[in-house]
């Protein structure tokens, strides 16, 4: 993220649209192909699929529902397109490269991917990777 856009929400956007909206249709694309047991697959797998994506630095309302929805003007446009984050096709979080470490441990120290289907499974409002995070890691001091 550059100073540009962390001066103002509608770069910002843009940032994020950029990487994590490329992100979201290599999901859907790729787990599309496991879906059609695509031959670069050849195991079958029996496991929901589910996606994270992972960013060098948090976005902290990305995973929220009203987020996810928001249209804006693309400032950065010409023609002045809107600008969505697309629609996932499967359950899919997006964590911070920090958020990523302490899921890898929390995991380990559990010995279940519990804690990933909770993160990957959004409530009500989206999915508060913060919060399960802090909970996981009162019932698991790491």
């Amino acid at each position: 993220m550059n100073l540009q856009n962390r001066l103002g929400f509608a770069a910002y956007l843009r940032d994020a649209y950029d990487d994590v909206g490329h992100a979201v249709k290599q999901v859907n694309r790729t787990a599309g192909m496991i879906s059609r047991e695509d031959k670069i697959f050849p195991e079958r797998f029996s496991r929901n699929i589910r996606g994270i994506i992972v960013v060098a630095e948090p976005h902290y309302m990305i995973n929220s529902k009203q987020y996810r929805q928001l249209t804006l003007d693309d400032p950065l446009s010409q023609t002045m397109t809107t600008l969505r984050l697309p629609e996932a096709d499967y359950p899919t979080t997006v964590v911070s490269l920090e958020e990523l470490e302490e899921i890898v441990e929390l995991v380990f120290k559990t010995g279940t991917f519990e804690l990933l289907d909770v993160l990957t499974t959004p409530g009500q409002n989206g999915t508060e990777v913060g919060a399960i995070l802090a909970r996981y890691r009162a019932q698991n001091v790491i």
